[in-house]
């Protein structure tokens, strides 16, 4: 994505089985994140179907799953001819891709994911969840893990809300929306980022059910 961000406010992840749902919260959230990996390869109807109904309710934005640019295989440019036709359909305002937190030997992912960040002049968005969980399986400050991202490249945050979480991972450390809250409003006061996006994972995941954090959300970027 460009390094300037290219929405603002707060945005939800679009799920085609919540379609109707997210469609009818048009007045909760400013823009809405379409995953291309939700279409590809699916039925070509409901897809175009779907990206027209959202692209005339929403600004939409892509965030691809699948591209593994930090692999070292090469591109798959049968996907991302997909992939772009997706995105070209919802007129989306850019294309973001999942690069995840790593550590190989040595080699610290995040200083990659910065290196190439600077070079490339692009933006990081951060997922504060993934920040919260290894912040609390390592027992350190998950602000410190923030502070590893040049605040200047941070232009958007992802939440993904407990009860949007694997089951498991939930078992294992829950707990986690109050935590989240308070790494975003800190990224909020110290980063480039100007937007929010609230995550879904599954059916059970309405507009609705997540009504506390959206609300908290929208408060924290109205501050």
């Amino acid at each position: 994505m460009p390094h300037s961000p290219s929405v603002t406010g707060l945005g939800i992840g679009h799920l085609p089985i919540l379609h109707e749902n997210i469609l009818k919260s048009q007045a909760l959230f400013d823009f809405v994140e379409v995953t291309p990996e939700s279409y590809i390869g699916g039925d070509p109807e409901l897809a175009l179907a779907q990206l027209e109904d959202i692209t005339a309710a929403f600004e939409v934005t892509c965030h691809g799953i699948d591209l593994s640019f930090a692999s070292a295989d090469p591109v798959n440019l049968d996907h991302l001819i997909a992939a772009r036709g997706i995105t070209n359909s919802c007129n989306a305002s850019f294309f973001s891709e999942h690069m995840a937190y790593t550590k190989a030997g040595e080699l610290n992912a995040d200083r990659f994911f910065t290196k190439v960040a600077t070079q490339a002049d692009n933006g990081i968005i951060l997922n504060i969840d993934s920040i919260s969980i290894s912040a609390r399986l390592q027992g350190i400050n998950p602000l410190d893990l923030v502070a590893a991202y040049p605040p200047d490249r941070v232009v958007s945050l992802t939440v993904v809300p407990e009860s949007c979480m694997n089951p498991i991972i939930r078992q294992i450390c829950g707990g986690f929306d109050k935590d989240m809250l308070s790494i975003v409003q800190h990224c909020l006061n110290h980063t480039a980022a100007q937007s929010v996006l609230v995550q879904t994972r599954y059916a059970e995941n309405t507009v609705d059910s997540l009504s506390e954090i959206i609300n908290s959300l929208r408060s924290l970027l109205c501050k």
